[in-house]
This record gives C-alpha cells, structure tokens and sequence, in this order.
C-alpha cells in the first residue's frame, strides 16, 4: 500500500514538476487519486467496523449482525444492528462507541434508548432491546438473517 501511495507521488511531483497538460495523463492522474481515495475510504472502514465490533463484544451486546451494504446503499459500508439488556446498556454501548471512533457523526435515540442510531459515516450503528428489535426487523429489509436464540440446555417437566 505505502510502495503504490509513493508510486503515485512521485507521478504527480512528475507531473506537476513538467506541467505536461496532455489531456490522457490528466485523465490517468485523476483515475489513479480515485482509485487510492477509494481504497483508504475502504481500509478505513474495516478499520471503523473492528473498532466497533470489539466495542459491542466489551460492552457484551447481544446478537450482533453485520451486513455489508457495499452494493446495496450509499448510506453507510456497514451496517451493524445489536441488542442490549436494558435502556442503561444501550446509552453505555452508544456512548462507548462515540468515544472510540473519533469522528462519531450523530447519536439519535438516547434519552429513551428503546432504539439508538450511531452513524459513524462509514459504519451505521443501531442498538435495540430485543422487543423493540424483533418488532423493526432491520436485518429482513437488508436480506440478512436474524440470530437464533440460543437453546435451552434442559427444558421443564
């Protein structure tokens, strides 16, 4: 990544440096910051994505599903749905979340935290108690699977 980033400084120094305006070296200058825009834009998502997992492992969310919404929005490249036990947890994950990914845009939801919405750009973060979670169905709209509850380990006689 660092050989390609300095391949293309060079080539711009080069450019710049000649001030060669042909209209195919322009075209091919453009193409190739495009192209390193997007794979820092994609690095840093996944970047944002594990920073985030690792957040709602701590903080002992439930049921977490990632779905990748490459292809399928512009909104966001990830999207993250999660439960909580209560209305405390909820504010907690979303507020630990916020203080991890430096660049939180907005949190919606937190003075009843039944829902919250943590919209990191890259990563769209929802945090819902389980009723109020079964109730949206978030994953269904995206195409994703809802988690199974786990089985019981005896069952009453």
């Amino acid at each position: 990544m660092v050989a390609v980033i300095a391949v293309f400084r060079d080539f711009g120094i080069h450019f710049f440096n000649n001030l060669h305006y042909n209209k195919d070296v322009v075209s091919r200058y453009i193409l190739k910051q495009e192209i390193v825009a997007i794979v820092k834009k994609q690095h840093s998502a996944a970047a944002i994505l594990d920073l985030i997992e690792r957040c709602l492992d701590e903080a002992k969310a439930q049921d977490v599903v990632v779905i990748d919404l490459s292809g399928k929005s512009t909104i966001a490249d990830y999207l993250i749905v999660a439960s909580g036990t209560s209305q405390r947890q909820l504010g907690a994950i979303a507020d630990r979340i916020s203080q991890t990914v430096d660049h939180t845009l907005s949190i919606e939801g937190i003075p009843g935290c039944d829902w919250v919405c943590v919209d990191t750009g890259d990563v769209v973060v929802h945090l819902f108690k389980p009723e109020t979670r079964g109730f949206y169905n978030l994953e269904k709209m995206w195409g994703a699977e809802l988690p199974q509850p786990a089985e019981q380990a005896f069952t009453l006689q």
